[in-house]
C-alpha cells in the first residue's frame, strides 16, 4: 500500500547532496537541478527509480509549488513509489528541495531489460530479473496477441502464487517470485513488471476493497485501458482443482468500482476499453433464465468442455442444470456476485 510521507521545513540552507546508487554502478544520469513543472519532476523521480537512486536535490522555479510538490499526489500518481520524505527551504531563487525515496524494484528491472544491461542491479533485483525472464519464456510468445500474453501471465500468477497475509517483508514481489507467497502489493507489482517487460503500459492502482487497503492494476491495450485484480482472481477454493476466475480480469472502471474504491490517480491517457474486456473478447454467455442455463450446461457437458463460464442476470441454480444434463462428471464451481450479476466459472472432470 502507499506509505505515509514526512515533511520537514528547514530554516537553514541545505548541503548539496551528491547523487548515488548504493552498491552498484549506474548508467550515467544527472537529474535536473532546476525543475519548472510537474512533468519534469515526475520524469526525474521515475528516472531515479530506474537507476536505484534514492535521493536527489533540485530547485523548484515553477508556479503553484504547493500543488506540484504535494507528496500525497506524487505517491498516488507514480506506480512503485512506496514512500517519500522531503526537506525544503524557500529563497528568492526558488524552493530548494531534497527528496528521499523508497520504491519497488520493478522500475530498475524494467529499465535494465529495455537497455540490455542488468549489471547495476542489486543481487535481489538480479534474482527477480531472472525469474521474470523465465516466466516470460514459459508463458508468452511474440506470435501471440497482447491479450493472449496478458491472459497467460495472469493464469500463471493465479496458479503459482498463494495469498499469504502473514508476509511482512517490504520486498513482497521478491517473495511472490521466489516463494510463491504474496499479498495484493506483490501480485500487483509482479503483474505490472511483466506487462511492462512485454511492452504493454501498465500501472498499479491503489484504493480499498472489503474495507481494507488494496492494490490492483490497469493495463493499456491498443489505445484503451482495462483493470485487472490478480489477487481477487486467485480464489484458492480447491488446491487440487483450482478454478480460475476472470470476473476481475480486463474489466472497466465502473465495474471494478462496484466493490473497489480507487484513491490513486489514473493517467491522463486513460480511456475506458470495451474490445478487450474478458466478457466481450471471450464471448462469455449472459444467462437470463434457468431454462437458458439448462441449455448452456447440457450443450457444454455433452461436448465435454473443460470449463463452463457464464454471467447470470438472475439468481439461478447451476447444480440442478448439471443434474438435468445427466453427464457423468465432477465439477468445481466458483461464483462471484456483483450488484445482482453472478459470475460463474466451473471446472469439469469427465468419467
Amino acid at each position: 500500500m502507499k506509505r505515509r510521507f514526512y515533511k520537514t521545513i528547514v530554516a537553514c540552507l541545505l548541503l548539496v547532496t551528491m547523487l548515488f546508487a548504493t552498491g552498484c554502478d549506474i548508467p550515467f544520469f544527472t537529474p535536473t537541478t532546476k525543475i519548472e513543472n510537474k512533468t519534469q519532476l515526475y520524469d526525474n523521480i521515475v528516472s531515479c527509480m530506474e537507476r536505484n537512486i534514492t535521493e536527489f536535490t533540485f530547485i523548484y522555479t515553477g508556479e503553484d509549488a504547493d500543488t506540484v510538490l504535494d507528496m500525497n499526489t506524487i505517491l498516488n500518481s507514480i506506480s512503485g513509489l512506496k514512500s517519500i520524505e522531503y526537506e525544503m527551504v524557500s529563497s528568492v531563487s526558488g524552493d530548494k528541495v531534497t527528496l528521499n525515496m523508497s520504491y519497488w524494484d520493478s522500475d530498475a528491472i524494467i529499465y535494465a531489460y529495455r537497455n540490455a544491461n542488468a549489471s547495476y542491479l542489486t543481487d535481489r533485483q538480479k534474482t527477480m530479473y531472472d525469474k521474470y525472464i523465465a516466466i516470460m519464456n514459459l508463458c508468452t510468445s511474440k506470435s501471440n496477441s497482447a491479450y493472449e500474453n496478458e491472459k497467460s501471465v495472469y493464469n500463471y500468477l493465479v496458479d503459482n502464487i498463494t495469498y499469504d497475509k502473514k508476509i511482512e517483508s517490504h520486498f513482497n514481489a521478491y517473495e511472490a517470485l521466489t516463494e510463491g507467497r504474496a499479498v495484493c502489493a506483490g501480485y500487483s507489482e509482479v503483474f505490472r513488471t511483466l506487462m511492462e517487460l512485454l511492452g504493454y503500459e501498465c500501472i498499479t492502482v491503489s484504493g480499498t476493497a472489503d474495507n481494507e487497503n488494496h492494490m490492483w492494476n490497469a493495463i493499456k491495450l491498443g489505445n484503451e485501458w482495462y483493470q485487472v485484480d490478480v489477487t481477487w482472481g486467485d480464489t484458492d477454493e480447491d488446491s487440487l482443482n483450482p478454478v480460475r476466475v476472470y470476473a476481475y480480469f480486463n474489466i472497466n472502471e465502473p465495474e471494478m468500482a462496484l466493490d473497489h474504491t480507487r484513491t490513486s490517480v489514473l493517467p491522463d491517457s486513460y480511456k475506458e476499453g470495451i474490445r478487450y474486456t474478458y466478457a466481450s473478447y471471450e464471448s462469455v454467455p449472459v444467462i437470463y433464465s434457468q431454462k437458458d442455463l439448462n441449455t448452456l450446461v447440457s450443450t457444454a457437458l455433452k461436448s465435454k468442455q473443460p470449463t463452463v463460464e457464464f454471467i447470470a442476470k438472475t439468481d439461478i441454480n447451476a447444480k440442478s442444470s448439471f443434474t438435468l444434463a445427466n453427464v457423468s462428471c465432477s465439477y468445481t464451481m466458483s461464483t462471484i456476485e456483483k450488484e445482482g450479476m453472478y459470475y460463474y466459472s466451473i471446472n469439469c472432470t469427465y468419467y
